[in-house]
């Protein structure tokens, strides 16, 4: 059984290993042939809510966890973090289609079933800095919900 200090100590570990991949991994995002539509996607971005015919199409909040970060080259991560460790989920490449559409193509993933293929998502942005997205895998229909993360400047500690 776990204390509460050593969760408490498990949850700052995995936010400094999320801190640490923002500060590695978006000073390197440039401008790819994408142009402006991919430029919303570039970042880390938190699921927070998921529906899907399980849930009768109501979308329940999603414990913390789970991210996606979006490079500005069209590659993107799927990462899971949790008190017994992180994994990767998924890792490939992304382009924008549309303006409601994007592609994801699966290079790597916990489920090998989904590897080397390719997924056509639909999405919608909203200006709270979430976008809704929404898509078909092998015929089961899935919504997500997820919340960009901004990053946050603390002041300096005083000594």
């Amino acid at each position: 059984m776990m204390t509460t200090s050593k969760i408490h100590t498990t949850t700052y570990w995995n936010k400094g290993v999320l801190l640490a991949l923002m500060l590695f991994a978006l000073p390197s995002m440039q401008s790819f042939s994408q142009g402006n539509r991919a430029d919303l996607f570039v970042g880390v971005w938190e699921l927070v809510g998921m529906a899907n015919a399980n849930t009768n199409g109501e979308v329940l909040k999603v414990p913390a966890g789970n991210y996606k970060i979006f490079g500005a080259d069209g590659s993107y991560l799927f990462m899971q973090w949790t008190p017994q460790g992180s994994r990767y989920v998924q890792e490939g490449t992304f382009n924008v289609l549309t303006d409601s559409t994007y592609a994801e193509h699966i290079k790597h993933a916990l489920n090998k079933n989904l590897e080397g293929n390719q997924y056509e998502i639909t999405y919608r942005s909203a200006e709270d800095s979430t976008i809704t997205i929404e898509g078909k895998i092998d015929g089961f229909s899935y919504r997500e919900l997820w919340r960009k993360v901004m990053a946050e400047v603390l002041p300096p500690v005083s000594r």
